[in-house]
Order: structure tokens, then C-alpha cells, then sequence
């Protein structure tokens, strides 16, 4: 852990030294009665925490806010249904990088089974994206959408970022690359919204 993040209702309880981060603290970092750590809140500020006691049992602690986290970089990824061992890795190295926003979607050639993987429903995803963020020494982690198709995922991009200027870029890894239109059907509104971005 690069950093230590807790939910904003976490900050300043006692910290159980059962915990995983617990076990960083005493166990990994080896920290003491006095000494400061790295600490953040989830989607909040990055700053410090001082160790005001620690026991057996538990952690506490005072924040002292510093930053407003480090930032994600304004990237979307879209990224089709892989195998739920690439998803784990994926969800690591896209949060570790900064990435601002994940949209999992199906594919025409995917395997639709994938997309029934609990990784995503049982908050696996979550937390392994909140691993990347820490990794990163980041307060903030990516949002994560999720779509049945292309034409789907796509339309509702254009639909919340329609007000600026959008680059889309599709890359198909089993034929051959050729740079040209998305052949998506997309409704009038979207039709409108395009035309707008386009002119």
C-alpha cells in the first residue's frame, strides 16, 4: 500500500488491527505512537495521519488533510467482456494508471458467459479497483459502467459528454486493422449530438 484509504464516515475511528490496513501499519510499515502515515479518503483529500495510540487491538489515529488527492486523467476505456483472470488485472492496472472511467461492455465475438462473471456483482470489481488506486497513491478511483453492447455503451457516452469534444477509436485484435466510421445505429437525438460535435 502506497497509501492508506478509508471512507469518509471511517476517518478518525479507531482502526482494528485486524484489518488489512491495520496489518499494513504495524505489520508492514512498522509504525508507532506519534508517527505519521500516508492517508486519504475514498473520492476526498489526501494528507497524513498521526498515530495518537495504538494497542493490540486497534489504531487511532488524527487526518490532517493536505491535497485534493491525486487526479485521474480525463481517459475513458471501453473495454469488451475478457476473461474474468484478465478482468482482475485489467481493474488494477487501469485504476494503478488513473484512468477516469471503465465501460465494460459485450461483444459480437465475446463470450457471453463472461459477462455473467460475479467479479462485477459481488464487488470484486470494486475492490480491485481500489487496489489499483492505492497502488497509485490515489484518493480517487475509476467509475465502472457496464453495458450489453457497443451501440449501447457508446450512445450513453455521447449522451453525458456530448457538450465536448469526444475522439472514439475502435480497434478490432482479430481482423485486420483499418481505420474507418463506427457502423453503429444510433438514434436522432445521438444523430443530432454527432452532427453538433461534428460541425
Amino acid at each position: 500500500m502506497n497509501i492508506v484509504l478509508f471512507e469518509k464516515s471511517e476517518i478518525n475511528l479507531p482502526l482494528s488491527t485486524n484489518d488489512n490496513r491495520g496489518k499494513h501499519i504495524t505489520q508492514i510499515l512498522h509504525k508507532k505512537e506519534g508517527e505519521f502515515f500516508d492517508a486519504g479518503i475514498i473520492g476526498g483529500k489526501a494528507g497524513k495521519a498521526k498515530i495518537t495510540k495504538i494497542d493490540d487491538t486497534e489504531i487511532s489515529f488524527d487526518f490532517i488533510e493536505e491535497t485534493d488527492g491525486k487526479p485521474l486523467y480525463p481517459l475513458s476505456m471501453i473495454i469488451g467482456f475478457p476473461r474474468p483472470i484478465q478482468l482482475k488485472r485489467l481493474f488494477r492496472d487501469m485504476a494503478g494508471l488513473g484512468t477516469e472511467e471503465i465501460y465494460l461492455t459485450g461483444t459480437e465475438l465475446g463470450e457471453k458467459s463472461y459477462m455473467q462473471s460475479n467479479i462485477v456483482e459481488k464487488g470484486t470489481a470494486l475492490e480491485l479497483l481500489r487496489d489499483g488506486s492505492v497502488q497509485a497513491k490515489s484518493t480517487h478511483i475509476p467509475k465502472l459502467s457496464l453495458y450489453q453492447n457497443l451501440s449501447e455503451c457508446v450512445e450513453n457516452i455521447l449522451k453525458t459528454h456530448y457538450s465536448i469534444k469526444v475522439i472514439l477509436i475502435a480497434l478490432d485484435n482479430i481482423q485486420k486493422i483499418e481505420y474507418k466510421p463506427l457502423n453503429i445505429k444510433y438514434s436522432d437525438e445521438i444523430e443530432k449530438i454527432l452532427e453538433n460535435i461534428e460541425g
